[in-house]
């Protein structure tokens, strides 16, 4: 429902602003590789599209499409951040007293009680 409402306020926006090829220009999607409302707009429209994986969710997104275009956009050296992650990984799997093992380990305990 957000991203359909904000969609929706943006292409708007832009078309208060812009013809309607400049907006099919400036828009890019983060959707779904064949399904959902947003994958058929933006067959339609002709929106250059990035796919999001179906088995990438919620906090984990930040390192997919839908978070490194953003952050691309906003002039975030996305291949810094992305470095930056494969060491914190290195360095959580290398230590299992990391806060983010400590973490991991109270929250199973927590939902398995």
């Amino acid at each position: 429902m957000e991203t359909a409402v904000s969609y929706r306020l943006i292409r708007e926006f832009l078309l208060k602003k812009y013809s309607e090829i400049e907006v099919q220009r400036r828009i890019v999607t983060v959707t779904d590789e064949k399904n959902g409302a947003l994958r058929s707009e933006t067959d339609k429209r002709g929106y250059q599209s990035y796919i999001l994986p179906g088995n990438i969710g919620g906090r984990y997104s930040v390192l997919s499409p839908v978070g490194l275009l953003p952050c691309a956009i906003a002039g975030i050296d996305i291949q810094k951040l992305i470095d930056g992650a494969r060491e914190a990984r290195k360095d959580i799997y290398s230590n299992q007293k990391h806060p983010a093992f400590v973490y991991a380990e109270k929250r199973v305990q927590l939902e398995q009680a």
